[in-house]
């Protein structure tokens, strides 16, 4: 599982990652504050978030359907729904909850 940063990753340098790991853009929104907790929030430095620790989060939880939001459809939400389809996960993805409409 990765959990660090790969500093070689061509996606890390390219899309230069470590300018999006600081506030105001990591922070969750006001509303959504009451439902997180170190326990369920998970930081990922790569296009999936299934290669963060959160699939050991799913796996000790038992959950088996994932619902999917994020900034661009076509790329880590996309990434993460052929991830998690190839993990086994019932995977449906909230368009109304994504930035981009790229489908």
């Amino acid at each position: 599982m990765c959990t660090e940063p790969n500093l070689k990753s061509n996606h890390y340098n390219i899309f230069k990652w470590e300018e999006c790991q600081n506030s105001p853009d990591i922070d969750i929104h006001s509303e959504l504050l009451e439902f997180t907790n170190s326990k369920n929030v998970f930081e990922k430095n790569t296009y999936s978030i299934f290669k963060s620790t959160m699939l050991n989060f799913l796996k000790q939880k038992n959950i088996n359907k994932i619902y999917l939001t994020g900034i661009d459809i076509d790329a880590c939400v996309l990434a993460s729904a052929f991830d998690g389809f190839d993990l086994g996960y019932d995977i449906e993805i909230l368009q109304d909850f994504c930035l981009s409409h790229f489908w």
